[in-house]
């Protein structure tokens, strides 16, 4: 969604049900997290939430990565379609 101020902004969903142990829901968060930094530059006066749909463990976070730097692709496309 766009908000009109510079910076963009990140919300991330990890949900105790789909990740019941805290060490998968805070890697999960660090991992979108990481990617938002590097590709924050992209999707500026953006909100962005990302919402875990699977676990994400340590082997498959190069999978986990490249589906956020996608969404991220994605939403920026949007938003720019929009404007």
């Amino acid at each position: 969604m766009p908000h009109g101020t510079e910076p963009a902004r990140l919300g991330v969903v990890a949900s105790k049900r789909l990740m019941p142990a805290a060490v998968s829901r805070n890697y999960c968060k660090r991992l979108a997290r990481e990617v938002f930094r590097t590709e924050c530059a992209a999707v500026n006066g953006i909100d962005v939430v990302v919402r875990a749909r699977k676990p994400v463990t340590v082997a498959s976070a190069v999978q986990a990565r490249a589906e956020i730097c996608d969404l991220l692709r994605r939403v920026e496309l949007k938003c720019r379609l929009r404007a």
